[in-house]
């Protein structure tokens, strides 16, 4: 039996990483436009009714149009963005308005501002005497979300607004006068029956235009922290720690992620939800999708511009955009179902699984491919085994792998193992 190890494969290993994992990366920056993109650290992205893509900076809006040509930015001189150029979130609602939030700064005041495609509609903060807000419940924009019938719910810093679409006006909660558990509300998500969750330092909340309830760790939360929320095409609410990984919750059970499972990292910054059943959690080390219970990690080694990923959203069924921090601008992952494509055969087995030291490859039927690849989570081939003539096991020692997730790969076959220490 022969064992090429990683060093040695080097030169094989790009046209590998394209069969199992396909995509292509298209990266923008402030050099790469021209100058036309106004910043490299990227909070948001959006996409318009018309297929342009709003990316929201810490100096302005810059527009791309659907062939990714750039077309204009907006910037406070243009009145578009209030006083403040730190954009913090957008989002369209089905009218095709454009909805964008402004993180406050020590100059500014944060602010929510509409465009109809003509006219720009700025709302602010502000208090009467005795403390009460009037517009906004604060000035600090976290994340906001649209719901069906285009209400704008924003998280801010001090409870949640809820702007009423029928009647151009706001609607206010806090810890007060709703059930809140705490006003720090850093991201919300409307889900596929039109309730709204909300991310607290102290919880998860569910709001159903009529009751509040709360979750936290003793429900089945990973984490009472609250980093960013996301709603995927069935319906499963994805809750990302800013320290502890991700829990999904059904309605009726609660799974937690982590990098034991095949996470990048534990710190989650954003989840994205794509139609086609993928779910994407960008990290300050890269970004992470899993899929048919299969992960896959992107980094700058494989693609990104820098592995400081702060946002991530869907456009089309194989097609994320991604933003960066770390000056690393954003960029255009577009892919193919890759691994998830591939036939689970049932020619071998593998055992045991999870594993410690080795695992066995047990065939039921004639190989023609000799040669069995192990691979992890980064698309990297990290071992290569060859099955000897007539033999009906292979066993391959992985006591010296990290813990986690890897695949083994037998021609265009493949499955997934455990390594547990």
């Amino acid at each position: 039996m022969k064992t090429t190890l990683t060093k040695s494969l080097i030169i094989v290993l790009a046209l590998t990483t394209n069969i199992l994992f396909a995509q292509t990366f298209t990266n923008f920056s402030v050099v790469s436009t021209g100058g036309n993109l106004l910043d490299n650290n990227i909070q948001t992205i959006a996409v318009d009714q018309s297929g342009n893509r709003w990316v929201g900076t810490n100096y302005g809006i810059s527009v791309f149009n659907s062939s990714d040509i750039w077309i204009c930015n907006y910037t406070s001189i243009d009145e578009a963005t209030s006083d403040n150029d730190f954009i913090r979130d957008i989002d369209v609602d089905s009218h095709g308005n454009v909805w964008i939030g402004n993180f406050v700064s020590y100059l500014f005041k944060g602010s929510i501002t509409k465009y109809d495609g003509v006219d720009w509609t700025t709302y602010t903060y502000d208090t009467l005497p005795g403390g009460w807000p009037v517009g906004l419940v604060n000035p600090n924009i976290y994340r906001m979300a649209v719901d069906h019938n285009d209400n704008l719910w924003v998280a801010t810093g001090g409870g949640i607004s809820k702007y009423n679409y029928s009647s151009s006006t706001f609607t206010n909660y806090t810890d007060s006068t709703s059930g809140l558990p705490y006003n720090v509300v850093q991201c919300v998500a409307i889900d596929n029956n039109n309730n709204k969750w909300f991310g607290t330092d102290q919880g998860l909340v569910k709001y159903d235009d009529t009751t509040w309830t709360l979750y936290t760790t003793t429900d089945g939360l990973i984490d009472n922290n609250i980093s960013c929320v996301a709603v995927d095409i069935n319906n499963n609410i994805w809750i990302g720690s800013g320290d502890y990984g991700v829990t999904m919750f059904n309605g009726s059970t609660w799974n937690t992620f982590t990098t034991t499972d095949g996470l990048i990292a534990d710190g989650i910054n954003y989840i994205a939800c794509g139609p086609d059943g993928s779910t994407w959690f960008a990290t300050y080390v890269g970004i992470s999708k899993l899929k048919n219970s299969i992960w896959t990690s992107y980094t700058s080694s494989n693609g990104l511009p820098t592995d400081c990923i702060y946002f991530v959203t869907p456009e089309a069924s194989a097609t994320m955009w991604i933003g960066t921090v770390c000056d690393g601008g954003f960029s255009k992952c577009t892919y193919t179902s890759g691994i998830d494509q591939i036939e689970q055969s049932t020619a071998y087995a593998v055992f045991p699984n999870p594993a410690n030291e080795y695992i066995n490859i047990t065939f039921s039927e004639n190989i023609l491919n000799k040669t069995v690849e192990l691979f992890n989570v980064m698309s990297q081939k990290i071992g290569e085994f060859d099955i000897a003539d007539g033999s009906e096991q292979i066993t391959i020692p992985v006591k010296n792998l990290s813990e986690g997730i890897y695949f083994i790969k037998i021609g265009n076959t493949c499955k997934k193992v455990v390594v547990r220490k």
